[in-house]
């Protein structure tokens, strides 16, 4: 039995080195609040003996098979049912259950950076009931990360379509996911997305068709992730692609074999930016039933190609605001020589302002400005000029990191933006185009209820929550620090001490005088958390929680510390040996000095400072949850359009072309998303139509 405190200080380690306890913390503190026809405080009850007529454990995310499951085994696992009398003191240990629950959850899935609110409240008090009864509920709010992520654009933008993923509460292994929509150019048509997470990589295909239009993705990729250096992550991917899709009265075939790498660079402290690399090798065959009298000199209709496209961009967040600016190259050869037979540029940046007048009344304005220019070294492919409309085009397929290669303009159908003229050559070598839309959700239901998002107890638990994180961060990003090792080199010296410790207390028992023995008991405690901190030392391999003990065993006066160990033999100091006393205490102050002196070499602030950028996001992805998400809402939208392609004197063909018009979007959670609406084209071409309306219907998740 002398050994379970150890274990027990063991247990409690390893959850605070994944930042699961905080001490004292003030998560563990209130008592269930009273709410609604319960105006007494809890211990009035407690005393008055009412019943507990029913027990609910409510959860923002409970709209997730999963997440109700957790939620209901985390009850299922307290000491609180309905039927007992209501004791304070049982809901707050069944609150606390239940958060470790929770903790354990983001531990198993390697997201040790946590914030989990569990709260814990008293409703419908009757006391006109025989007997007097009040329902029990507990309330949890969950929010995990691991200790090494990148936020992307991208990333940041889908957190309003599926805010369980955002949270990292729930991790996707499968799944597929239908898509339905129309356009003037394609009619209607229909497809899907299915991937599936294996221990080799992902695997992914993306397919959409109709009577006009066939296109599709598949791809096999992977991610490796590093905890320190400025590459912060990299991905790679192998796949094919395929797309045929008129423009006007002719087709244009693409098919491609690739083979992609992109990598991310860690956060930096300039708006909490990161940096984005890719490059894309390709081979395959461009087509089109295009004459040539049909496009500019020396084009090709039909060709093989070869390509490599790579790019740079840089994207992050200030406030509510996010950007990101992107540069890709292209070059590529068409006659089968191995010689660049012509090279493509293109500049790309969006911008996203989310303003919040009301909570969960978020407007979107979302700005995105394109241009891209070609050169003619030998030849280019009918396929690889600029067609624009309202369908958009990636610069590298597959690439989560988008990259608009063409104009965008909604007013016009797919492809039909090729020229200004009736006399001009088909597809353009120069373009820009311009694209603002405006959105606000005027009907929805939050996903946060307000009765939580109002409570002030919440808010004292989260800001508690949040400052574990932060810790938990600095720890980890201290022991990255290049003085660690030197911190650790007296590790094994400290082990055996502790183990020698533990053999002359376990002789020296039986001989301690009586009035020493409580002295005794406390001291063979704080070494039985020494011994804890010992293990992790002896046994893990994560130098972050081998650092977290060994600091834990020279911090000062700290439970469990050398500190608190030379106290002790100090104390009993006749009972252990006057002369081994007092080498043990020479030995332990030895180690320590050896260790504080190398901890005091470790450049804390750098570790706050990087602690602090990380908690940007982690504030930023619970403040949406918290005050923004919605479980459904209703948006009306409005758009503005230009766009130009060229070459093309202005006068010969009007310049500038333009979309204006609006719509509705409607969204459920992370469910389905629809789009519906209508672009006017003030001036249109004849080949290109007075406006386009546009429908589509995205399930963003079918298994929950």
């Amino acid at each position: 039995m002398q050994y379970l405190p150890g274990l027990l200080a063991l247990v409690l380690l390893s959850a605070c080195a994944f930042g699961s306890v905080t001490r004292s913390s003030s998560s563990d503190a209130p008592e269930p609040q009273p709410v609604g026809s319960c105006v007494q405080r809890p211990s009035f009850y407690s005393g008055a003996r009412y019943k507990v007529r029913a027990i609910r454990i409510v959860s923002p995310f409970d709209y997730l098979h999963t997440i109700r499951q957790l939620m209901t085994d985390a009850l299922a696992s307290t000491d609180v049912h309905a039927g007992d009398n209501f004791s304070a003191d049982t809901v707050s240990k069944a609150r606390r259950k239940i958060r470790e629950r929770l903790m354990q959850q983001g531990k198993a899935s390697n997201l040790p950076v946590m914030v989990n609110v569990v709260s814990a409240s008293i409703e419908n008090c009757r006391s006109d009931a025989q007997p007097p009864s009040l329902d029990v509920v507990f309330t949890t709010f969950s929010s995990w990360a691991p200790f090494v992520f990148t936020q992307t654009f991208e990333n940041q933008a889908s957190q309003s379509d599926d805010p369980a993923t955002a949270s990292r509460v729930r991790t996707k292994k499968f799944e597929f996911v239908p898509k339905a929509g129309y356009d003037a150019t394609a009619k209607l048509f229909g497809g899907g997305r299915t991937s599936l997470t294996t221990p080799a990589g992902k695997l992914d295909l993306d397919v959409s068709a109709s009577s006009e239009i066939l296109s599709s993705i598949a791809s096999f990729s992977g991610k490796h992730t590093w905890e320190a250096g400025w590459v912060r992550s990299a991905e790679w991917s192998t796949g094919f692609s395929y797309d045929d899709s008129p423009t006007g009265i002719n087709r244009l075939k693409r098919a491609r074999l690739m083979a992609q790498l992109f990598a991310n660079s860690a956060p930096t402290d300039l708006a909490n930016s990161l940096f984005r690399f890719g490059v894309s090798i390709s081979g395959g065959h461009d087509q089109s039933n295009l004459f040539p009298d049909q496009l500019p000199p020396g084009s090709l209709s039909s060709s093989p190609i070869g390509e490599i496209k790579t790019y740079i961009g840089t994207s992050g967040r200030m406030g509510r605001s996010s950007f990101k600016i992107s540069y890709g190259f292209q070059f590529g050869e068409a006659h089968s020589c191995l010689c660049v037979d012509f090279a493509k540029h293109i500049v790309d940046g969006a911008y996203n302002l989310r303003l919040l007048p009301a909570p969960h009344k978020p407007i979107d304005i979302d700005a995105r400005l394109t241009a891209g220019w070609m050169q003619d070294l030998g030849g280019i492919p009918a396929a690889e000029r600029f067609f624009g409309g309202n369908s958009e085009q990636q610069f590298i397929i597959g690439d989560s990191w988008q990259i608009r290669a063409a104009p965008f303009i909604r007013s016009i159908p797919r492809n039909r933006l090729n020229r200004l003229s009736p006399e001009a050559a088909i597809g353009g070598q120069t373009f820009v185009s311009t694209n603002i839309t405006v959105g606000m959700a005027v009907w929805n239901r939050p996903l946060m209820p307000e009765e939580i998002r109002e409570n002030q107890e919440f808010h004292t638990i989260l800001g508690g929550e949040l400052k574990s994180a932060q810790k938990t961060l600095e720890s980890y990003w201290i022991s990255k620090d290049k003085a660690v090792s030197d911190v650790l080199t007296a590790s094994s010296q400290v082990i055996g001490e502790i183990h020698e410790l533990r053999k002359v207390f376990d002789g020296a028992k039986s001989l301690v005088p009586r009035e020493l023995s409580d002295r005794f008991t406390d001291c063979d405690f704080q070494l039985s958390l020494a011994e804890g901190f010992a293990k992790i030392l002896e046994t893990e391999t994560n130098s972050s929680k081998r650092f977290i003990a060994m600091k834990g065993l020279i911090a000062e006066s700290d439970d469990g510390s050398i500190d608190n160990l030379i106290g002790c033999i100090s104390d009993l100091r006749v009972a252990l040996g006057v002369e081994g006393a007092d080498a043990k205490i020479e030995q332990f102050k030895s180690v320590q000095r050896s260790a504080r002196g190398a901890l005091s070499k470790v450049d804390k602030s750098a570790a706050e400072k990087k602690a602090n950028r990380d908690m940007v996001f982690i504030d930023q992805t619970v403040n949406s949850l918290v005050d923004e998400m919605n479980f459904f809402s209703i948006s009306p939208i409005a758009i503005l359009d230009m766009a130009k392609i060229g070459p093309q004197q202005a006068l010969a063909g009007g310049g500038l072309r333009y979309g204006v018009g609006g719509g509705l979007r409607f969204t459920l959670l992370d469910t389905i998303r629809v789009d519906a609406g209508y672009a006017v084209n003030p001036n249109p071409k004849p080949w290109e139509g007075r406006g386009a309306a546009f429908f589509s219907l995205i399930v963003v998740s079918l298994f929950r």
